[in-house]
């Protein structure tokens, strides 16, 4: 077996022939855009701006008003926040390449601004109310455990568990109410703090009979998800003037959100993301692209406005003007969509989307094949420029909505967890097998992606099944849950313990591990092995290097006459994106396209 590691992927294009490097360039010339001004806007009223290197609020009521925050600080922007009154803002920033966050805390001024606090590695979520600014920091394990706030009488701790399998996590806000929700392991509890400005907030429990899945508040009403269903209460008034109201038909909700004090429903129908405002009724329900996503943004002219995206449609702002129906929905020209159904070893309906360019005769072009399914997550995303360029290029790339995923409610999700998981990855090669059999791929030309713990997924089903892959590309992957899962120490073990179970012996993750699976290769495994890229971070805290050293090192010693090529490729990154990933993933799409043309 080959194995080259990439240490530095845009200094090391000596490791590849000129085609390569020159190709790589020109790609990544085409899809960089410009990324040096910089403009956030955090609500209607106001938007910070950064002028001459130096971070301004600007109130848009008041268009003479500036306060001078702060230098721009290092790291990314990801949100910034101020509370009603105006008289404390706060800046979270990503830490350069890490997973990590900071929130930075001032007091605003008439034109300047002090800071109050900085403080590392918080949740990358916050909350305000009138008074005051809410954020979670996190443990030296990186748990969420203690909820913060900050106003005019200072820095003030609200709530903290003591427990390394309590976990704190936002639920809702109002100008004066914040309400979280502290889970322990299958259980959790609904806390409401009422913000008066002061020291001390009056802490209530007044939901731990009620099984919500997702909750709103608004001035009057209180707004949950019980068992897919609305429930709105009168929650200032009288708390047992409650209303149920059922989901549109189809409809699955998900969360509850709320925009310019109109709460909308988040959920899924058909498979896909959709939107349901219940002031509309029955029928006030929209849904994105096919595995796109869709946001709301408030009315015009009394009819919804949305912001759209999806793998082939650029981020757009559409008019819901009837039931489901978007006007000016505009995708990339030449590229077509379709749906298509795999039945499943146990008889279960998969779905699939594929996305290829209107000449492609499918039988006759490559594949490449892209699954998670996990933690119900559904297998869609905003419009990406690589997917775009691979597509173009002739290359089919299909979604594959395997159990496990959110693509269809939580039922869909709990179908493949714990001990059920190697449902996944059965129906990810069902799914491979039924695209072949029907002749909508070049069967000797399949390539199969997978990020963080879709990567588990598809590597273990290329392990598996050789002969199915042509190449696998994997990115800040997660596998080997037998040392990950079993460590407390390691940030997410105790929360992916509802995922993958708890390690209650030694071989409770044989079936769907990828480590494990090196102990059960097929015989002729060498010889129909699949090339391999993969993608890590240095400062990967979620799917740690190490880890992934370890999988390669155990594979190095049980394939050592393998046929195939191995590539690491290491950025100076964390578990999210960062400024190398759009470099180092042309690199890697140019391997791909390489690999899946056959080209020397």
């Amino acid at each position: 077996m080959k194995c080259t590691t990439l240490n530095q992927p845009i200094k090391l294009y000596e490791e590849f022939s000129d085609k390569y490097r020159s190709k790589a360039q020109q790609l990544c010339e085409h899809l960089i855009e410009d990324t040096n001004n910089f403009h956030y806007s955090s609500n209607q009223s106001l938007e910070l701006m950064q002028i001459n290197n130096e971070l301004v609020i600007h109130f848009k009521d008041d268009p003479s008003q500036y306060i001078h925050l702060c230098q721009k600080p290092i790291g990314r922007i990801s949100g910034f926040y101020i509370n009603s009154e105006k008289t404390i803002a706060a800046l979270l920033t990503q830490m350069p390449k890490t997973d990590f966050y900071t929130i930075s805390l001032y007091e605003l001024k008439k034109q300047s601004a002090n800071i109050l606090l900085r403080c590392n590695n918080v949740v990358p979520q916050i909350r305000t109310t009138y008074h005051s600014i809410y954020w979670i920091n996190k443990s030296k394990s990186n748990r969420p455990y203690k909820l913060m706030m900050a106003n005019k009488c200072g820095i003030i701790e609200v709530y903290g568990t003591n427990s390394e399998y309590d976990i704190l996590s936002f639920v809702c806000s109002n100008d004066a109410v914040i309400v979280i929700r502290m889970t322990h392991g299958d259980n959790s509890r609904m806390l409401f703090f009422d913000d008066f400005g002061e020291r001390d907030t009056r802490f209530r429990e007044i939901t731990a009979s009620l099984p919500i899945d997702s909750m709103e508040i608004t001035n009057t009403l209180l707004y949950a998800i019980v068992n897919n269903q609305l429930l709105i209460i009168n929650f200032f008034n009288d708390i047992h003037d409650r209303q149920m109201i059922q989901s549109p038909h189809g409809f699955i909700p998900k969360s509850l959100q709320k925009r310019n004090g109109i709460v909308y429903v988040i959920g899924r129908l058909s498979g896909d993301s959709a939107i349901w405002i219940p002031s509309l009724g029955q029928n006030g329900i929209w849904k994105a692209p096919p595995c796109g996503v869709i946001s709301f943004l408030g009315f015009q002219d009394r009819f919804p406005v949305f912001c759209i995206s999806s793998p082939i449609h650029q981020t757009q702002i559409v008019t819901g003007n009837r039931k489901g129906f978007l006007e000016a929905v505009s995708s990339t020209p030449n590229i077509h969509c379709r749906k298509s159904i795999i039945r499943s070893r146990d008889q279960t309906n998969i779905p699939i989307t594929l996305f290829y360019r209107l000449d492609s005769i499918l039988e006759q072009s490559p594949i490449l094949l892209m699954a998670y399914g996990c933690y119900g997550i559904a297998l869609e995303g905003a419009y990406d420029r690589l997917i775009s360029y691979v597509i173009q290029s002739g290359i089919t790339v299909a979604f594959c909505h395997i159990r496990g995923g959110g693509e269809y409610g939580e039922e869909w999700h709990r179908q493949a967890i714990k001990n059920n998981k190697f449902i996944s990855i059965n129906d990810f090669l069902d799914c491979t097998k039924g695209l072949i059999a029907n002749n909508l791929c070049d069967a000797k030309r399949i390539g199969a992606v997978g990020s963080s713990a879709g990567a588990l997924v598809v590597l273990s089903a290329a392990l598996r099944r050789p002969d199915y892959f042509k190449i696998v590309q994997l990115s800040h992957p997660f596998l080997t849950p037998e040392l990950i899962l079993t460590n407390p120490d390691n940030p997410l073990t105790i929360s992916d313990w509802d995922e993958f179970g708890y390690p209650s012996s030694s071989s409770c993750y044989d079936s769907f591990s990828p480590l494990a699976q090196l102990r059960r290769l097929p015989a002729d495994f060498s010889n129909q092995a699949p090339d391999i890229w993969i993608t890590a971070g240095k400062n990967d805290i979620k799917a740690p290097l190490l880890y992934t050293e370890q999988w390669l090192n155990s594979y190095s010693a049980i394939v050592p006459s393998a046929h195939n090529s191995v590539f690491l490729q290491l950025l100076d990154e964390g578990h999210h994106n960062s400024d190398d990933s759009l470099t180092g993933g042309c690199l890697s799409t140019i391997w791909l396209l390489d690999s899946l043309f056959d080209t020397d």
